[in-house]
């Protein structure tokens, strides 16, 4: 409470003392000979020379961010796809490395102004990073893209522009930038500027800058013009106004004192150290987070939660990738389709997230994962113990042939036989079991194999969550067929205290990761649940049912979904908007070195929140959706009921295994205040966890 007490007196004085002191800067800042506020004011001023260049930034394009705060997210997004080592690498390249490169570059008459793609190379290679020239290629890329869309156009540039072109006169743009001469180009042509140009001519490509006194002699010299038949327009007094008339030109100081008040308070803000509560809360607000309260509607909990929490994991999956080494990226359906989409949509529409692995679609489920433990015929025992897990039916032969898709009778006496008998009676009749699931299993390895599971390199697999189940199930076929290994890492949304029993299960292979917004691990997720079925109805392809089985080119068969049409639009209106919410999330994310860490944890906290105690509202929000898996038991019952306090730890343990909400189920016992102990305790909003698994 002390700590959102000060983060609140800390902004407001923030704002305050930034705002006063860009006033007070621009009230003292030097004018230069000729003063102009706006564009529009320039073309008189052109009278009697032929050529017009143009300062690009702060004069015709403004930047949405201050030049701190664009270094800061390309070193925040260095260390997101690279690690902290890289991180450091980007931000260290922008400071010392700059001061030093340009030293240098002075002490032996090169320019004074390097490119940036250079100092980012000579930054990571310093850092021991592999691939430094590619990598150092995406930060650029990165760069120029924060660059494009942070900035404002001039609203009198255009038109500018055109009356200066109308009335003869030659244009170019001459900047001072890191970026190369193609990116300033690129953010040109995106604002509707670039046509209007003969030429761009940008400092680091040729080597010196404005501010030095060498760009502008270069500029004349390669418009063929004398200096004084050209006028320079500029923001700044030190590198537009001073050197372009001591190069022998005109110039024109575009002095517009509020812009100029506002960009200096942004500067200041941006250099402030702030306190760790006021960095939270400047992220919930540049991310559109509301402060916690109920979610009361399907789409609060899409744009407050599941949005942001399946946009996270798309992103960690996509840098996870890139600094592994995957080649390829499998999403498991059903539950996790809309996560590869996203995926794939952020890949294609973001330059920074370029060069993606290959994404693929694994169709596999809980019954015909099961099917790749049958390496042996006595595998066939285990198996069915595991009925009542995969069918949530006791063990018996419609239950075995509803698990795994078989027609026909079960051979023997097994087809009348129920409970512990069917499993007593698996042992005699195994081998004709495991030969009539033999063409399902071998359907189920062509679609695997079709897929590029078993191919060479590492490989990361995307899933809504749980324990890991078809990685357990998976490790099973490795180390029965060693041949077939390969490296595979597995990103969880959501993850359960069962992961860490098939963690001790798993072939050296496979790796599990923790949870992205729940992570298992932590104190506030432990008791959240043990399944999820409170996240399915925003999660699972409305468009499919179950998984059946494969054909024989080992395609997946879906049954039908069991919705109806009003419940399904309902879901395909809420998955849509997931998408965007999603999508939107990814476009904003990249920021400095740890905003990764403070994000997931924000929500990591959030959903087990609501998890754990739901407010009455979101309870019914969640009860208003159709459920697909398990619907013909899920929507006969409430996702909570009341407990029998005379039965507490059985009744507890049924609520647990059972697919049912429980932090839902305990706050409607009628337990009161043992309710809330059992329920756990709401997590300290403190630091993001230093497990949190982005370096």
């Amino acid at each position: 409470m002390i700590g959102r007490a000060y983060a609140f007196a800390e902004r407001r004085i923030l704002a305050f003392e930034t705002m006063r002191r860009g006033r007070r800067h621009a009230a003292s800042a030097a004018a230069g000979p000729v003063v102009i506020s706006r564009l529009s004011e320039l073309p008189p001023l052109a009278e009697g020379v032929e050529a017009v260049s143009f300062d690009v930034f702060d004069t015709l394009i403004h930047r949405g961010l201050a030049h701190e705060a664009i270094l800061r997210k390309t070193a925040g997004f260095a260390r997101l796809i690279a690690g902290r080592a890289a991180g450091e690498g980007a931000w260290s390249a922008r400071h010392d490395f700059a001061r030093a490169a340009k030293a240098r570059m002075l002490a032996e008459g090169r320019g004074d102004e390097p490119a940036l793609g250079a100092l980012f190379e000579a930054a990571l290679e310093a850092a021991g990073i592999d691939g430094a020239g590619a990598l150092a290629a995406r930060l650029v890329a990165f760069e120029a893209s924060v660059e494009a869309e942070s900035m404002e156009v001039d609203g009198q540039a255009a038109e500018t522009l055109a009356a200066l072109a109308a009335a003869g006169k030659r244009l170019v743009a001459v900047s001072d930038m890191y970026l190369p001469e193609a990116a300033v180009s690129a953010l040109l042509e995106r604002a509707g500027l670039r046509g209007r140009f003969e030429r761009v001519f940008v400092s680091s490509e040729a080597g010196w800058t404005k501010k030095g006194g060498r760009l502008f002699p270069l500029v004349a010299a390669s418009l063929g013009l004398p200096p004084e038949r050209i006028l320079h327009v500029g923001d700044r007094m030190e590198a537009d106004v001073a050197p372009a008339q001591a190069a022998g030109m005109r110039a024109a100081h575009l002095l517009d004192r509020p812009r100029l008040a506002a960009r200096e308070a942004a500067r200041l803000a941006e250099s402030w150290v702030p306190a760790p509560e006021t960095r939270r809360a400047r992220l919930r607000e540049a991310h559109g987070f509301a402060a916690e309260r109920s979610l009361g509607s399907p789409e609060a909990l899409v744009d407050e939660l599941f949005g942001p929490a399946v946009g996270l994991l798309a992103l960690r999956a996509l840098t996870h990738a890139r600094r592994s080494g995957a080649r390829r990226l499998f999403h498991l359906s059903r539950d996790a389709t809309i996560a590869g989409e996203i995926a794939a949509a952020a890949a294609s529409a973001h330059s920074w997230l370029a060069d993606p692995p290959e994404i693929t679609e694994l169709a596999v489920s809980r019954a015909q994962g099961a099917l790749l433990t049958l390496g042996r015929a006595e595998d066939m025992a285990r198996l069915a113990h595991l009925l009542p897990y995969l069918t949530g039916q006791p063990p018996s032969a419609a239950a075995f042939r509803a698990a795994f898709g078989l027609d026909g009778a079960l051979p023997g006496a097994l087809e009348r036989a129920e409970g512990e008998a069917f499993v007593a009676g698996i042992e005699g009749e195994a081998g004709a079991l495991a030969a009539l699931l033999a063409p399902a299993r071998a359907r189920l390895l062509k679609h695997l194999e079709g897929a590029g599971l078993f191919g060479e390199g590492g490989a990361v697999a995307i899933d809504i969550g749980y324990s890991g189940t078809f990685a357990a199930q998976l490790s099973a076929l490795f180390m029965a067929e060693p041949e077939r290994a390969r490296r595979i890492d597995f990103l969880f949304l959501l993850t359960s205290r069962h992961v860490d029993m098939n963690l001790r299960r798993l072939h050296p292979a496979l790796r599990l990761l923790p949870g992205v917004a729940l992570d298992h691990r932590r104190r506030a997720g432990r008791f959240a649940g043990r399944n999820f079925a409170w996240a399915e109805p925003f999660l699972a392809d409305p468009a499919r049912g179950r998984l059946t089985g494969y054909d024989e080119a080992g395609a997946p068969l879906f049954a039908p979904p069991m919705l109806d049409e009003g419940a399904a639009a309902a879901r395909r209106a809420l998955r849509e908007r997931l998408r965007a919410r999603a999508l939107r999330f990814i476009a904003e994310f990249p920021g400095g070195p740890g905003d990764a860490e403070e994000l997931s944890a924000l929500l990591q906290r959030r959903i087990a929140r609501f998890a754990a105690r739901p407010t009455g509202a979101e309870e019914r929000a969640l009860r208003a959706l159709a459920h697909e898996t398990g619907q013909a038991t899920v929507t006969a019952q409430a996702p909570t009921r009341l407990v029998n306090p005379f039965r507490i730890a059985s009744e507890l343990e049924a609520l647990r295994l059972e697919d049912r909400w429980i932090g839902g189920s305990l706050r409607r016992s009628g337990l009161g205040l043992l309710a809330l102990i059992l329920s756990d305790a709401p997590e300290r909003d403190g630091r993001a966890d230093p497990r949190a698994p982005w370096d």
